[in-house]
């Protein structure tokens, strides 16, 4: 079966047999991911008087109880119910609409600070490495240098999925982020994805978009959700975009544009762990 999708007057086939996962799963290994402090999953057999849900133990099936966090155990996407005192879920966000969006995918060499012409609003030391404006303009205009019909797409783009370099391997098992100042966006990065290219999802490898002590700021995911303040927030303006993080994209995976496929546990919270698809895309 062909799959063709239209992007303005230009076709493109789907190439299915080429999907990338671009998930961490959630396990229970002896190192797990660490983020925020935040305990390791557990996964334990449900007790129930002599019932032991472990098949190993001579029950008939497997039960157990999942204990974890989505914002720290492995790949999640969020919404702005993450920021926000409203209980808004990023099931009822993401309810009703199509879980497919045209994507792009850059791969960024994070710069210190100091040297990135951009600011952020917390204490910080200058050295302590960000995805800023320029490192995102400078991805981006190197990929349409590269790729003459890339321009003329952008306009359909919904996602935007960032790949910060060097890419190691160990950020899909062994990544320990917790008191380790990770990687983070700074705001006039986001507001750029958001209201300069118009897209409505970001995902990237990092634990966070912003930094991981910021005196509860959040700075970096009010400007992509473009979130004024609590009073402002109503049922009919709750932004619909998400934040995707902790993904793993494999170095193989070229910069370019994809369809991507959101797949999100429906978890009724702010955030729920989930499982994108990248899918290649060719002309016809």
């Amino acid at each position: 079966m062909e799959v063709v999708i239209k992007l303005g007057q230009e076709s493109f086939v789907l190439e299915r047999e080429k999907v990338v996962d671009l998930s961490i799963a959630v396990n229970t290994n002896s190192r797990q991911l660490s983020a925020f402090h935040l305990p390791s999953a557990s996964f334990e057999p449900f007790k129930a008087g002599s019932f032991v849900g472990d098949t190993r133990q001579g029950a008939g099936v497997n039960c157990e109880t999942v204990t974890f966090c989505p914002h720290g155990n492995g790949t999640h996407t969020e919404c702005v119910g993450h920021i926000t005192k409203k209980r808004i879920s990023v099931l009822k966000v993401l309810n009703g609409s199509s879980t497919l969006f045209p994507s792009l995918l850059l791969s960024v060499i994070p710069q210190p600070i100091s040297s990135s012409g951009d600011d952020y609003d917390t204490p910080h030391s200058n050295d302590e490495l960000v995805i800023s404006l320029s490192s995102i303009k400078n991805s981006l205009e190197k990929l349409l240098r590269e790729n003459d019909g890339i321009s003329s797409l952008l306009k359909h783009i919904k996602a935007v999925i960032v790949r910060t370099l060097p890419n190691e391997e160990e950020k899909k098992r062994l990544a320990q982020y917790s008191g380790n100042q990770p990687t983070f966006f700074t705001p006039k990065a986001t507001k750029f994805l958001s209201e300069e290219l118009k897209v409505d999802h970001l995902l990237v490898d990092l634990p966070s978009v912003d930094r991981e002590s910021d005196e509860g700021k959040l700075l970096a995911h009010k400007a992509f959700w473009r979130f004024e303040s609590e009073e402002k927030l109503t049922e009919e303006n709750v932004p619909r975009g998400t934040i995707t993080e902790l993904c793993f994209i494999p170095n193989q995976v070229s910069d370019g544009i994809y369809l991507l496929d959101l797949q999100v546990a429906p978890f009724d919270l702010d955030a729920a762990p989930s499982r994108p698809f990248l899918y290649p895309i060719t002309k016809r």
